[in-house]
Parts: C-alpha cells; structure tokens; sequence
C-alpha cells in the first residue's frame, strides 16, 4: 500500500507543478505536425530529440499526461478553492493536448505540452488504455 501512496504523491506533485505552470507551458507548447497528436511522430520524437539531455539529466522516464486530466485536476481544485488562476481559453486548449514530462524517481528534469486541434489520435488514444497517463521507460 505504501508504495501505491508515494506514486500518488509523486503524481499529485507532477499534476501541481503543471498546473503552476500552465501558461508557460501553453506558450511554449510543440504544435503536433498534423490535427492531432501521434505518439511515433510528436511523442516519441520529442523524447528522442532530446534523449541523451534526459539521460545526463538523470530521467528514468517520461510520463505522458492527457490535457484533459490536468484540466479536470484544476476543475476539482478551483471547485475547492485551492487553485492556480488559469484563462478559460488555457484551460480549452489543455483538453487537446498532452504533457512530456520527463523525471526520476522524485522530480521532473524536463517538461513539455504537444498540443493540437482534435487530441491524442486514434492509435495513440489506445495506448492509454484508457489511462490518463502513458509511462514510457528511457533508462
């Protein structure tokens, strides 16, 4: 049970630093290469563009987060009064996206939004199997 906890936590605390960091995120964001996104093309490719930087940085992994997760996360939260201010339009565009986000066992090195029209594709979409978040194991 103890471990289940401090995967929560971690996920708690990844969920929070994204939401600090919204807008940021949104300015800085990848624009998937077609309408929506593509695991091989914009996912994959952004972690290998940048593997070796990760690996020295000392990622284990990267955890790919649906928008619409972090945007549900903020709803409950704002619903309880604990809450980043976010614009209705970052929030929209939250929903068509997902968030890289490359750490260890305890914090993120590197995190990144790929956003796009229409959301995660087809493919793509069953690979979360119907998760809100898709590990991908680096080292």
């Amino acid at each position: 049970m103890g471990l289940f906890k401090i995967v929560g936590n971690f996920l708690d605390s990844v969920f929070e630093l994204i939401v600090g960091l919204v807008g940021a995120l949104i300015a800085t964001a990848i624009l998937a290469v077609g309408a929506v996104i593509e695991l091989a093309a914009d996912i994959l490719s952004w972690i290998d563009d940048g593997l070796k930087e990760l690996l020295d940085a000392g990622s284990t992994e990267v955890n790919v987060i649906k928008g619409s997760a972090i945007a549900d996360f903020i709803r409950i939260n704002q619903d309880k009064g604990n809450y980043t201010e976010i614009t209705y339009s970052q929030l929209k565009e939250m929903n068509t996206s997902v968030i890289n986000v490359a750490n260890n066992d305890s914090e993120a090195q590197k995190i990144q939004m790929i956003k796009s029209e229409r959301g995660l594709s087809n493919n793509a979409n069953e690979k979360f199997a119907g998760k809100d978040v898709l590990k991908i194991k680096i080292a």
